[in-house]
């Protein structure tokens, strides 16, 4: 060996040799696995004439999957409750892909009003609705909301009103918009963590306040809700000509624990910055679920890195997974009024 060589293996075996060197070396190993195996979507579809709506469009995940809808040359509808972030989004998106058929609606979904008009002014404007991307999401409730309170102005309880009733309500108002595009796809945004939830009916109304007490379990709670919407939603509207699709982004660096303490904060960003992604990234399975052609016998699965899994969710049977989203569905419809 040469100089160079030596020099070289002298390094590895200097670094091998003490702790810090082994977990900077596993560190590095874990985050190259991480990079090869994470689903890239690099389809090449064009989506010139089709509409694609998405919820909390003006950051993270949401911004990066509707720049990708742009840059196909969809015409994307944001829907943000701050309609200055919205507008500085849409400039953003703009200037990035050229496409100057974005806009932004305001939309807060902890307002059923809202959720209602913003659904009667896309049907007022657009003919049709290719694609919906249910993104939006909060992990626990704003400390903007009065002290103590875990319940929205529609005395919903605000985590399971965000994540999932809101959708909800959305998606079904944007039912013949849907159905009219002939092939349309509704997505929602869930996580691993619904493998670990339980659902609790009590939690939609904010009625069992020692399991509100727990913002994580009510959270993987919504995002089981999104999994079992997704279901129910593919079997009742397959006649319709409209797919859904659940899934799983990805440990990725965006806002939505920016309601939970300072050092979970801080353990999460930690963790999302070594082994997690960025919001490009973690928005490739929501591109590709929304492009990829021939998807339809996969509606109403669950995807993570642009491919179907299987996780288990906390349901035994397959006969209880339909019976908890059909339940589910029923109980959703009476709370946000939807005759």
């Amino acid at each position: 060996m040469d100089s160079g060589e030596c020099f070289l293996v002298d390094w590895v075996w200097t670094l091998l040799s003490c702790h810090l060197g082994r977990v900077v070396l596993v560190t590095m190993v874990v985050i190259l696995y991480k990079e090869l195996t994470m689903g890239t979507y690099r389809g090449k579809e064009k989506l010139e004439g089709k509409v694609a709506i998405v919820t909390g469009g003006n950051t993270g995940i949401g911004l990066e999957t509707a720049r990708g809808l742009a840059e196909r040359g969809a015409r994307v509808i944001l829907g943000c409750r701050n309609k200055q972030r919205g507008e500085a989004a849409v400039s953003s998106i703009i200037s990035s892909t050229g496409n100057k058929m974005v806009v932004c609606i305001q939309l807060d979904l902890l307002d059923l009003k809202s959720v209602r008009k913003f659904a009667d002014d896309v049907t007022k404007k657009e003919k049709k609705v290719d694609i919906l991307v249910n993104n939006a999401g909060i992990a626990k409730h704003p400390k903007s909301l009065s002290k103590g309170s875990t319940l929205s102005r529609d005395k919903l309880e605000v985590v399971t009103q965000t994540n999932h009733l809101s959708h909800f309500l959305l998606t079904n108002l944007l039912a013949k918009s849907l159905a009219a595009a002939g092939s349309a796809r509704v997505l929602n945004i869930s996580c691993q963590g619904q493998t670990r939830a339980g659902l609790e009916f009590d939690t939609l109304k904010g009625e069992k306040q020692a399991y509100l007490d727990n913002w994580e379990q009510v959270y993987n709670s919504t995002k089981l809700m999104n999994v079992l919407f997704t279901r129910e939603l593919a079997a009742k509207w397959k006649d319709i000509g409209v797919t859904s699709y659940s899934l799983h982004p990805g440990l990725v660096r965006t806002e939505i624990f920016r309601n939970v303490s300072p050092m979970v904060k801080i353990l999460r960003y930690i963790l999302a910055l070594s082994v997690g992604k960025s919001c490009v990234q973690g928005a490739q399975t929501s591109l590709y679920l929304c492009c990829q052609p021939g998807l339809e016998e996969w509606s109403g699965r669950f995807f993570s890195d642009c491919r179907v899994r299987n996780f288990q969710m906390d349901l035994e049977t397959e006969d209880k997974k339909i019976a908890a989203a059909a339940n589910l569905w029923t109980r959703s419809q009476e709370l946000v009024k939807l005759k």
